[in-house]
């Protein structure tokens, strides 16, 4: 599991504060609904995922105030394991973050000494690499998951691109990067 990014807050999934507390993921639903019913300013976001079976089933994803809020319901045991994950999700990610700026970084200063001098051609190839990947996200909102699929995209690109010059023959190798990088997560999950 991790902290995911909805309307620019970071959230836990129900299922995931079902797992640390070692509740019934029906029981945390349960206690988010009568929590939504009390605090009539919480910030509570829905949703459905596939169970294994494959059918739908509803989660919850709520913004750390929230969280704390339905803790407190919850033996201090129960509130001390959520706020512990909670922080081991949010340093990983906060470290997820800083390995993704720091390969833009090398990506950008690939691109500049490739040929790139046009600042319209760093936000197409950047743009139109998120779309190859499947990400909508601004960079600032992107989950783990995102900035890994885009960080091993840009440092894939920066090996394949010798020899290209310029936005017209560099351009594709970073899309090609993009691809393979489907393909690659493709294959494993198949395996």
């Amino acid at each position: 599991m991790q902290l995911l990014i909805v309307d620019g807050k970071q959230v836990m999934d129900s299922r995931d504060i079902a797992n640390v507390t070692k509740k019934r993921h029906d029981h945390v639903l349960r206690d988010i609904r009568a929590m939504q019913e009390s605090v009539k300013d919480a910030t509570i976001f829905g949703g459905i995922y596939l169970d294994r079976y494959g059918r739908e089933k509803p989660i919850y994803k709520l913004p750390y105030r929230e969280t704390m809020i339905l803790l407190s319901g919850y033996s201090a045991e129960l509130r001390a394991k959520v706020v512990d994950r909670w922080l081991f999700l949010e340093k990983k990610h906060r470290a997820v973050r800083e390995e993704s700026k720091k390969t833009r970084n090398r990506f950008t200063d690939m691109l500049k000494e490739h040929g790139y001098t046009k600042p319209g051609h760093f936000i197409q190839t950047t743009i139109q690499m998120k779309g190859s990947l499947g990400i909508t996200a601004k960079k600032e909102n992107m989950n783990d998951l995102e900035l890994k699929k885009i960080r091993a995209a840009e440092a894939l690109a920066d090996l394949l691109v010798d020899g290209q010059e310029g936005y017209h023959e560099v351009n594709p190798v970073c899309l090609n990067s993009c691809q393979f990088v489907i393909e690659s997560k493709a294959r494993s999950m198949i395996k």
